[in-house]
């Protein structure tokens, strides 16, 4: 299965909070629910294929950090939850602090869902951040 394309656009040091949805090809609902069903999001420099990432977050409370340039005094990047009413639905969350720290500019994300050793891609695409207002 080929994830989608799905392009996010954040404000420099402000929580990100976004709802998703996982549906099958017949737009139904695929059931997340199992804990053996775990949703990554991980944040990357470059779109190129390499393990290299900004941070990690996923749907079972880890908070990965990669190559993240800043001083780690941030161990909490964000959540994954699966919510809301049907059985496909899941938010991230960034938090503020998370976004005070990437430089504006554009990166790359990707969004996964892992069962064991099998990865099914959600979707991926850039992830813009803009300078805050000030």
């Amino acid at each position: 299965m080929i994830g989608g394309t799905y392009d996010i656009l954040a404000e420099e040091g402000s929580t990100l909070e976004l709802q998703f949805e996982y549906l099958d090809e017949s737009e139904a609902a695929v059931n997340i629910t199992s804990s053996s069903n775990v949703i990554e999001f991980l944040l990357k420099k470059t779109s190129t294929k390499t393990s290299t990432f900004l941070f990690m977050i996923d749907s079972a409370g880890n908070q990965t950090e990669g190559t993240l340039e800043y001083p780690d005094t941030n161990t909490y990047f964000g959540t994954i939850i699966k919510t809301g009413s049907s059985v496909g639905s899941f938010k991230l969350t960034i938090n503020a602090d998370t976004m005070a720290l990437l430089t504006p500019g554009t990166y790359f994300h990707y969004l996964r869902l892992k069962n064991g050793s099998t990865v099914t891609p959600l979707c991926k695409g850039r992830f813009t951040v803009e300078s805050k207002v000030k």
